[in-house]
């Protein structure tokens, strides 16, 4: 007993090896069998055990040299499944007739000596049905492994070649026991595919229900948005762990990624209108302030589409500067576009060096989204802030006057709106910089501004905090179980900020539609049963994760706001919308905050905090 213990350990480390490891180990018991049945070829050809070894090995190192190559063009080594096959069957079988084909030109036409021509008839049969014996018997031992083991209950949304994929895929781990496949293709419904039955799915939850099923993997090639999100809203509430199978149709059909479900799954993203090249970036020099940030890396690589003669990248930090030039060059290299990238490690508090910068590289465009944004941090942190979002970006807009920048757009957000925040309130102060700046006659460079809420994968968004905490066992953390928040995926907020940027005249505060807002509780609930978790509270003591409500903080908002006062009208993009008056009350804001400078540079922080939480920014 504890032998056969042992055996089933070293099998199990086995299946747990690489592809490539389990191939060689499947090539090293082929060259086994292929040594073996020469011996048996000639003994059934001499009919008589005194042979002689050197020819044996001869005639071995013949077979082995030609057998080798064909397997693998034929894909006998891919067909690695914990099932067998027909498909396996038709491979083995071309390869081996190409096999015999090639042993008897050999022998018949080259004729090595000692070697008898039969054999070229005889090792092919028997090697053929040796190599099907062998995937037998490891199919065997894997189903007597799998046995013991406790498996997954698995349904394949989806019954197409993405989910005949799938299921080999599971078939050959070993963890899951595929219940069945869902599909709404009638005809399909009632068939089988790898002895596995196709449900509807109006079957979808009684299937559930009565198999205990844990899990599900959506696989369907070409699904829309809006089917994607459906049918996972509709697992969510069966309570299922989901993955979803990708799949790279460039490459081989093995190359499927099984993924966990991401936030671009299931929020409703909106359709709008996008233009992929914008004639006033190309051929021209353009610079992107934060561009190793979140919303400056989708910046710089949606730029590059529109081939800009230069992109000057300007970073404080240098890992940020690093990776952003890193992926930039491999994207460029990918798409065969060259563009002549300037790295900057500077910080937008530097006057000097941003001149010099200018100066320099006399950039056409400007795209300003350095800031400090974590609501928390910058609390704690609220001279560095003040320096950061708004002396920063004082200078980088003064900069763009005195060097004859045409456009320039500073990237906003919706804690703009009202402040409660620092962070808040910094934002709102550049925006009315760039307000103020924009009004005078004698400026030249067409400033405007873009405001909108959450993005979803930015280093500031809630969501992947829940997706830790999730991974962490919880609780998962929500300062009210009524907060909402709008929510947009960085690749769309970027390709609206890139169209608003090329249409303003000077002046505007642009918005952008970030559709309904998401309430964060549902969010969180739905991140729960995606995970194949329950909720832990009253109700069900036993549950798996706890949401904590830890209390609204002062300066935290239910709902976040897009407009000060006034109303918006639209634009050429109905995606985009001008608010049509956003006015201060302030006599006169680059006053005060000059005064906020002067203060700063005396080292009169105290006076200047006051001075700056003193500012009616409504």
């Amino acid at each position: 007993m504890n032998k056969l213990i042992e055996h089933k350990v070293i099998f199990d480390k086995i299946l747990r090896l690489p592809r490539s490891s389990k191939i060689f180990i499947l090539i090293l018991t082929d060259l086994s069998i292929s040594y073996i049945v020469s011996w048996l070829s000639f003994f059934l050809r001499i009919e008589f055990f005194d042979v002689e070894q050197i020819l044996v090995f001869k005639f071995y190192l013949i077979a082995s040299f030609i057998f080798i190559p064909i397997f693998f063009i034929f894909k006998v080594y891919q067909s690695l499944s914990r099932y067998f096959s027909i498909n396996f069957i038709l491979d083995l079988l071309m390869s081996t007739l190409v096999f015999m084909v090639i042993l008897i030109f050999i022998l018949f036409y080259l004729s090595p000596v000692g070697i008898p021509r039969s054999l070229s008839i005889i090792h092919p049969v028997f090697f053929m049905i040796f190599i099907i014996l062998s995937r037998l018997f490891f199919v065997f031992l894997v189903n007597i492994s799998a046995l013991s083991k406790k498996k997954n209950k698995t349904i394949i949304y989806g019954a197409g070649s993405l989910g005949n994929s799938v299921s080999k895929i599971l078939i050959e781990k070993g963890d899951s026991e595929i219940i069945g496949f869902i599909d709404n293709d009638y005809q399909k419904i009632g068939q089988k595919i790898n002895n596995i039955r196709i449900f509807s799915d109006n079957e979808l939850s009684g299937i559930v229900k009565n198999n205990n099923v844990d899990s599900a993997v959506l696989s369907i090639k070409n699904i829309s948005n809006e089917n994607k999100k459906n049918i996972i809203t509709h697992l969510s509430k069966l309570k299922l762990k989901t993955e979803l199978a990708d799949i790279n149709l460039n490459i081989k059909e093995e190359a499927i990624n099984l993924r966990k479900i991401n936030l671009h799954d299931i929020i409703e993203s909106k359709k709008f209108n996008k233009s992929e090249i914008y004639e006033e970036i190309q051929n021209k020099i353009v610079l992107v302030s934060g561009a190793g940030g979140s919303i400056g890396n989708e910046l710089v690589k949606q730029i590059v589409k529109s081939k800009p003669n230069k992109l000057i990248l300007l970073d404080n930090s240098e890992y940020n500067l690093f990776k952003i030039n890193r992926d930039i060059n491999k994207l460029l290299n990918e798409k065969k576009i060259s563009i002549n990238i300037i790295s900057k490690l500077v910080s937008i508090t530097d006057l000097s060096n941003l001149n010099n910068i200018f100066k320099e590289y006399k950039p056409d465009q400007v795209f300003h989204a350095a800031a400090y944004k974590h609501v928390s941090l910058v609390e704690m942190n609220p001279i560095e802030s003040i320096n950061n979002n708004v002396m920063g970006t004082l200078n980088i807009v003064d900069c763009a006057i005195n060097h004859n920048v045409s456009r320039f757009l500073f990237i906003s957000t919706d804690k703009a709106v009202n402040p409660t925040t620092i962070m808040g309130r910094t934002k709102r102060l550049g925006e009315q910089i760039v307000r103020e700046k924009a009004s005078d006659k004698k400026c030249n460079t067409i400033f405007s501004v873009v405001r909108f809420g959450n993005v979803l994968g930015s280093s500031g968004s809630v969501v992947p905090l829940f997706i830790e905490q999730i991974e962490h066992g919880g609780p998962i953390t929500l300062t009210h179980k009524d907060i909402r928040r709008y929510f947009m995926t960085i690749e769309d907020a970027v390709s609206l900020v890139l169209e608003a940027s090329q249409f303003a005249k000077g002046g505007e505060i642009f918005l952008l539609d970030m559709g309904k807002s998401v309430k964060i509780l549902d969010l969180a609930l739905k991140l729960i049963n995606l995970s194949g978790l329950s909720l832990k509270d009253e109700k069900n003591p036993n549950g798996d994760i706890e949401i904590k409500i830890t209390g609204l903080d002062p300066i935290e908002k239910l709902d976040e706001e897009l407009i000060i006062t006034g109303s918006t009208k639209k634009t050429s993009n109905p995606s985009i919308y001008e608010v049509d008056s956003d006015i201060s009350n302030q006599e006169d804001v680059l006053n005060s905050i000059n005064k906020i400078k002067s203060l700063l540079i005396l080292e009169n922080n105290n006076e200047a905090l006051n001075l700056f939480n003193s500012l009616n920014l409504n």
